[in-house]
């Protein structure tokens, strides 16, 4: 499968146009944080909720948006992944729930999400804690 993974940090970094000059690869965008607010426990890589409003008109304008399972079924059949991008989530920090989750659902936009099922409710704690 052509992937090719990006940071919101690096589209950040460098302009929007790296990401569109990829012909016929999945796109896939991961995230940690999106918040309002610097927390004492986490690198410094988080963005704002608006900046990431405007990351997503970005690629609704751009993209077709697919979940990672249908990415994968996209694969299987032997789909060309020109124009698809995919967003997923790490960690598993709140605000998953509490800002991105409300986010996507307004724009009507499917992403993937990978929790640490053993940090929900601090059942284990992680290196930040």
């Amino acid at each position: 499968m052509n992937v090719s993974l990006f940071t919101p940090m690096s589209m950040i970094l460098h302009p929007f146009y790296r990401i569109l000059n990829i012909p016929d690869k999945l796109r896939i965008v991961y995230y940690h944080r999106i918040s309002g607010t610097d927390v004492n426990y986490y690198f410094k890589t988080g963005i704002s909720p608006v900046i990431f409003q405007k990351q997503l008109d970005f690629f609704k304008n751009k993209f077709t948006i697919v979940s990672l399972s249908e990415a994968y079924e996209m694969a299987r059949n032997g789909d060309n992944f020109k124009n698809h991008l995919c967003l997923t989530f790490d960690d598993g920090f709140s605000e998953c729930y509490d800002i991105i989750f409300p986010i996507l659902k307004r724009n009507g936009i499917k992403a993937t999400f990978s929790i640490i099922e053993k940090t929900l409710d601090n059942l284990d704690m992680t290196w930040r804690n």
